[in-house]
């Protein structure tokens, strides 16, 4: 910037301080914004480097299931980030538990989840061509599936009802009952649980 001559005036004066500010609010406003931005840019370029940054924020909240558009206020999308839904998949192998006369509880134990899950979905390829159990918890009704159970024959039977329990950080998911005299017996189970 020139250095102002000794015979400026005061409107000459004030526009000068005027640009000094501009010039610090936008090393502030590229400090905020981060790269690619820098204080040498021009403020539209700032502009759209914040609009860019807003479409990408609601383009990833769309695609975790929250409705959101970069037409919205910073804080708007900001407020949405905690509302997406987790979820967590994984692989368990079914543990056993006797009732006597040789019938069998089969369930999977699952720890170490960062939310409590109001669905449960396992699904057991290796059992008579696979069979899908929901489970699902709103409101603080739970709910599994008459058919929501692998059993001995061809057909599923339900154990206990709403046996399976879940907690803050996993859950315990009966899946079967089998009548049959081999205790060894275990399943891979595939799961999928959502907030």
């Amino acid at each position: 910037m020139a250095q102002l001559p000794n015979t400026a005036s005061i409107k000459e004066i004030i526009t000068t301080l005027q640009e000094l500010q501009a010039i610090n609010q936008k090393a502030d406003l590229a400090a905020v914004i981060g790269s690619p931005a820098n204080a040498s840019n021009p403020v539209a370029s700032m502009v759209a480097n914040i609009q860019n940054a807003k479409n990408s924020m609601a383009t990833n909240l769309t695609k975790a299931g929250v409705l959101a558009a970069g037409t919205e206020s910073l804080l708007s999308l900001a407020n949405k980030i905690g509302t997406a839904k987790k979820f967590a998949t994984g692989t368990a192998q079914t543990n056993t538990v006797l009732l006597g006369n040789y019938r069998y509880d089969f369930y999977i134990d699952v720890t170490g989840l960062a939310f409590m899950p109001s669905h449960i979905i396992c699904y057991i390829p290796d059992w008579q061509g696979g069979i899908v159990i929901p489970y699902t918890k709103i409101s603080g009704i739970e709910s599994e599936l008459a058919l929501g159970y692998m059993g001995y024959g061809d057909y599923p039977k339900k154990v206990d009802p709403v046996k399976s329990t879940v907690n803050s950080s996993g859950f315990r998911k009966y899946v079967g009952v089998d009548t049959g005299q081999i205790t060894n017996r275990t399943y891979n189970v595939q799961w999928l649980a959502i907030d």
